[in-house]
């Protein structure tokens, strides 16, 4: 977009790219694929000093590419979307952004979402739950069980 003079907005819940790479940092976190599938097309990397890279080394990349590209000046970072609405009388979405700062509206022609799915973890309810004494584990470092 930045390419054909489209004007953008990047909406990112955290204070840097990366997503999950981003927000998981614990000692001997790396990818289990080859490096390769995690870089861009554009901006191939034959630098990496391991096959399988660490988080640190790939969250480099990310910040890298955002830097070589200019598009870091176009996200809000820590600002999460909480809901978008179509208003078909104005031919625009109505997009309810929360932050740190608190909640705000904005519209756009166009909304293109690339949530990720594994950084919220599901902590099911049974029943014996609330007496269980045995260890639990969530699926990410950092987290508390809800139950």
């Amino acid at each position: 977009m930045k390419q054909a003079n489209i004007p953008f907005t990047i909406v990112e819940k955290n204070a840097g790219p990366g997503g999950t790479w981003w927000e998981n940092s614990y000692p001997g976190a790396r990818v289990d694929v080859a490096n390769h599938f995690y870089c861009y097309s554009f901006e191939p990397n034959n630098d990496w000093t391991h096959f399988f890279a660490e988080q640190g080394e790939l969250q480099d990349y990310f910040t890298q590419v955002m830097d070589k590209y200019g598009v870091a000046e176009h996200v809000r970072w820590n600002t999460e979307a909480l809901a978008a609405e179509w208003d078909d009388a104005e031919g625009m979405w109505s997009v309810l952004l929360g932050s740190p700062d608190g909640q705000t509206s904005v519209s756009a022609r166009a909304v293109i979402t690339a949530v990720g799915q594994l950084n919220r973890p599901h902590i099911p309810s049974f029943d014996g739950a609330d007496t269980f004494e045995g260890r639990r584990f969530t699926p990410r470092p950092g987290t508390t069980p809800s139950t």
